[in-house]
Formats: C-alpha cells, sequence, structure tokens
C-alpha cells in the first residue's frame, strides 16, 4: 500500500537492494483508496527533503487523480509529482482525453509504457486468427484474443505494417517513433523478453 509505513520501510529496502544512497525516481504504482492521499504525498515529500529519492511520480492514475496530487503537494509544501507512467500507443489513445493536456498544463511528464499493445503492433499478429500458443495472447484465450483483436486493431496494425514495409523499418519501430514523436512524451517504457526484440526496439 501507499502508507507512510509501507513507502518508508521499501524505499529503505530497495536502496540496501540496489546499493545506493538515492533512488532517482520512485513510483506510486497504483492508487491506494485506503490510504489518504496526503499521507502518501506527505511520505515522498520527507523521503525527497532526506535526499533518500530525488524525484517522485505516479503510475496508472486518472488525470482528477494527478490533478490532486499535484493540489494535495502544494497545501502540504511538499514536492510534487515530476512524471505519470500510463500506457500509451496507437491502440491506446486514452491519454489524449484529459492527462495529455493536463501534463502540458502542469509540466509533468509522461512515461508511455505498453507503446507496442502489449505486442499487437510488432506486426506478429498480423493476419492472423490464432495467436501462436507461446505468444502472451495465445495464453491469454481465444475469447480474450477476440475481444481485443477488433477490426478497428487490425485496421491499425495493417497500417503500421504498410508504414514499415513503405520506408524499410519494422512494425515495432514505427509503433515506438509514433510515441516518441508526441512532444509531452518522454519516454517509451519497453518489455523485451529477448535479446532481438531490445535491439529492434532501441533501434
Amino acid at each position: 500500500g501507499n502508507s507512510r509505513y509501507h513507502i518508508m520501510r521499501e524505499v529503505e529496502r530497495s536502496l540496501r537492494r540496489l546499493d545506493t544512497d538515492h533512488i532517482d525516481i520512485y513510483l506510486m504504482h497504483l492508487r491506494d483508496r485506503t490510504t489518504p492521499l496526503v499521507e502518501a504525498i506527505g511520505a515522498m515529500g520527507d523521503l525527497v527533503r532526506q535526499g533518500k529519492i530525488r524525484y517522485w511520480g505516479v503510475s496508472n492514475f486518472a488525470a482528477w487523480e494527478l490533478c490532486e496530487c499535484l493540489w494535495t503537494a502544494d497545501r502540504l509544501t511538499a514536492s510534487k509529482p515530476i512524471c505519470i507512467q500510463n500506457p500509451y500507443s496507437l491502440l491506446n489513445r486514452e491519454l489524449e482525453n484529459e492527462v495529455l493536456p493536463l501534463c502540458r498544463e502542469a509540466g509533468v511528464a509522461i512515461e508511455a509504457f505498453s507503446p507496442l499493445a502489449i505486442g499487437l503492433l510488432t506486426g506478429r499478429y498480423s493476419g492472423v486468427r490464432r495467436p501462436s500458443p507461446d505468444s502472451f495472447w495465445g495464453g491469454r484465450g481465444k475469447d480474450d484474443f477476440d475481444r481485443v483483436f477488433s477490426q478497428q486493431t487490425r485496421d491499425i496494425i495493417a497500417t503500421v505494417v504498410d508504414i514499415a514495409d513503405l520506408t524499410g523499418t519494422t512494425p515495432t519501430r514505427v509503433a515506438i517513433n509514433w510515441v516518441l514523436s508526441r512532444p509531452e512524451l518522454t519516454v517509451a517504457v519497453i518489455g523485451p523478453s529477448r535479446l532481438e526484440h531490445l535491439e529492434d526496439n532501441v533501434a
């Protein structure tokens, strides 16, 4: 949870595991509704003052929750969250509705995770009816795959594959570059499982 006790304890554990005296950015990964936000933000502010973390941010927060964090930090005269880490890709553009405008106005950086939409934008599933059993989607079951793999999803993937073919690159690079082309985006958080995936992502 995000109670002061847990935040302080886990920072100390992380510092020991990492064998360092500070953490560059520490994220509240999910909103803990059993702990008042003022308690969590107060703990983050104290950790910044102690030099144990340099900055803090949030992950998987809605725009209104990030806004509440900014207001609460201001009220406490504590350090404010500098970033938000949420999913963003050609197949998930929900951030554009409220989070992007808020971050632009407040000067909060955006870390986009899942820029490949859990592998759907790699082109691996282009034109397939059933994913191979050794893939993430193959292990999820046919109903899950059919629900996600709508006609709109198929059309977007086909367009990404076409652009990759026209430019002599890979669908992965097209999808990640699209995310990074947004001026509000600071970083695309990748999750390759093989060396060749890493090389393709980095390129």
